[in-house]
């Protein structure tokens, strides 16, 4: 599992000529897994639809975030980049299906705000973050009790698991739905999480992912689910797997910008605690 401690910003300098101009990547990859993360889920790293929802305050036992979507990417620097950088654009899409009609900014039954949240992924004690891909079983709560997940969502602020927490948390980002209409819609649109590069914690997180060429993130909807199954009524991400079913949509996708950073930036460079 990754902790605040650990998270810190690559300090390796490298000496290059004060003429010399700091150069800029574009990075954007697939997902390498995109997984349906609910212990209900048959076969979730190969489902087409990943719906997140949460369970009804009423229902008894389970994860409060019961069902979620996991997505796994492997982002990599060119080759003669500079060890030490800075993410200065970062964002993840995925896309909806047409069928959609659910709203974001009403009141939910926990008393928080109808949205879509992204949390970073924490692991442990069982998985690690360079070798889950979501064919492992299901580590987490059922009908009955609620147990540690494994992976887990991890709050911003406090880096805490929040699989149980729906109000007074923090998401790294919130989602925005382009172009949608709900319930008027005739193609898969995409949703949109862009995350605040100018925050250390997130600024350190995605460094250490792209030092280690694995960056893993859940998506969570803050909506009840609506156990009659009608289709749309709650968030869908399309996977990989369900893009040929669902024409006009992509697999889930990382975008990163990243900047190389010169001694004399690189001066002004901290480790975060």
């Amino acid at each position: 599992m990754k902790t605040l401690g650990s998270l810190i910003c690559a300090s390796v300098l490298l000496a290059l000529p004060a003429s010399s101009r700091a150069a800029t990547v574009d990075i954007e990859v697939p997902a390498a897994a995109d997984v349906w993360h609910y212990f209900n889920a048959v076969n979730g790293a190969g489902r087409e639809l990943a719906p997140p929802f949460l369970l009804p305050p009423s229902f008894p036992g389970g994860d409060r975030r019961d069902a979620v979507s996991v997505f796994v990417f492997h982002p990599t620097l060119p080759a003669g980049f500079s060890p030490t950088f800075r993410v200065i654009e970062a964002r993840i899409r995925y896309y909806d299906i047409a069928d959609a009609s659910w709203t974001l900014g009403d009141t939910n039954a926990y008393g928080g705000t109808e949205q879509l949240e992204l949390f970073a992924s924490g692991y442990g004690p069982t998985y690690s973050e360079a070798t889950w891909d979501g064919t492992q079983p299901f580590i987490g709560g059922d009908n009955t009790e609620s147990f540690p997940r494994d992976p887990f969502p991890r709050d911003l602020a406090t880096d805490a698991n929040v699989q149980n927490t729906v109000v007074g948390h923090t998401p790294w980002a919130l989602g925005t739905p382009i172009g949608y209409t709900p319930g008027a819609m005739s193609a898969p649109f995409p949703i949109q999480f862009t995350l605040d590069v100018n925050d250390a914690t997130t600024q350190a997180e995605l460094v250490q992912d792209l030092t280690n060429e694995s960056s893993s993130w859940i998506v969570s909807a803050a909506i009840e689910a609506d156990f009659m199954g009608t289709p749309g009524t709650v968030p869908s991400v399309i996977t990989t797997e369900g893009v040929p079913s669902h024409p006009g949509s992509q697999a889930p996708r990382l975008f990163l910008r990243v900047e190389e950073i010169f001694p004399s930036a690189a001066s002004q460079w901290h480790f975060y605690e």
